[in-house]
């Protein structure tokens, strides 16, 4: 991502803007402010994810939280 201020401060809504085409270029799926409740594999190597509003199963997952200042990398098994 390319600075665009002197001093290499990028602008909030550069970041999310950088973020929303890299997500349609890779074809991704973004959703936020899920609650999720487990992670596992299933028998076809596939993540499912349990949440309250119902299952959703994905081939990658991305975990990510906290401020922009400080990430916080929930603990994960592999």
């Amino acid at each position: 991502m390319p600075a665009t201020t002197p001093g290499g401060l990028v602008p909030r809504d550069d970041i999310v803007a950088c973020l929303e085409k890299y997500t349609a270029t890779a074809g991704a799926t973004v959703r936020t402010g899920l609650q999720v409740k487990s992670v596992e594999r299933d028998a076809h190597g596939a993540f499912m994810l349990q949440r309250s509003t119902g299952n959703i199963s994905a081939s990658v997952v991305v975990l990510a939280t906290g401020a922009y200042q400080r990430p916080h990398r929930p603990g994960a098994s592999t």
